[in-house]
């Protein structure tokens, strides 16, 4: 499996990376998140700023990463996620290009998520590898999945867009769908220069966050309460025990 280094994290190695997202609509409720965040079995932090204080300006923005870095000691992305592929932020091609490239700038960022489809992604990943700050391609499904071919192929169009590592999120209807999802990363991933992360959303998608290393992917989500920041998540707690479990039963 390829890799992708984020400070001192090892996207791509011999284990599952733990993901918890941040979803707080102020700051207060976002330092709240970030301290239960702080906990051991949590590998990456992702700010959802999408979800943030809407209009907050740059200090805020940088204020608030500040705040998250310190107070978990985890590597942090920040994402912003349209309504078109399950977030909040409405703004325009250009409101999006800039308020990514903000925080792409900031020195308490490591990774920015890009949705690849988007019109200013070109612009976007270009401004953040400026500011040598990673990029997490990302396309989301919350409709269905895919065809085992249109799945491979978003994963590589990721990975020639520039994105360092290429997430790939749907929603399944029926076990097959899952199965099509698992076999994609498979696929993908015996060519691929990056890391993947492919997630089945929902209850049909477990075995997609449980055991997705085996067949390529680098991280599986967690929520740190019971909203999460997208269907099937599990708590926190219930994840890090299955994936220790996943782990012994490799040895």
């Amino acid at each position: 499996m390829a890799v992708l280094e984020l400070a001192g994290l090892t996207l791509g190695g011999p284990h599952t990376a733990i993901i918890v997202p941040l979803t707080g609509a102020d700051p207060g409720a976002v330092q709240a998140q970030a301290e239960v965040a702080s906990q051991p079995a949590v590998d990456l932090v992702e700010w959802r700023v999408d979800a943030f204080a809407p209009g907050a300006d740059d200090a805020l923005l940088a204020d608030t990463a500040r705040h998250i870095r310190t107070t978990t000691g985890k590597p942090l992305l920040a994402t912003v996620r349209t309504g078109s592929e399950g977030g909040h932020f409405t703004g325009s091609p250009e409101d999006y290009a800039r308020l990514v490239a903000t925080l792409a700038g900031l020195d308490d960022v490591d990774a920015v998520d890009v949705e690849y489809r988007h019109p200013a992604a070109p612009e976007t990943i270009a401004s953040a590898h400026r500011a040598s700050t990673a990029v997490i391609g990302s396309f989301h499904d919350f409709a269905g999945t895919p065809s085992l071919d249109a799945m491979v192929a978003h994963l590589e169009a990721m990975e020639q867009a520039g994105a360092q590592l290429c997430k790939l999120a749907v929603m399944p209807h029926n076990p097959e769908d899952t199965a099509r999802l698992l076999l994609a990363t498979a696929t993908r991933s015996r060519d691929a220069h990056t890391p993947l992360l492919t997630i089945a959303m929902g209850r049909l998608g477990l075995a997609s966050r449980l055991c997705g290393r085996d067949f390529g992917s680098c991280a599986s989500f967690a929520a740190l309460d019971e909203h999460g920041s997208a269907p099937g998540q599990l708590p926190l707690d219930d994840l890090a025990q299955a994936l220790s479990i996943v782990r012994h039963a490799e040895r």
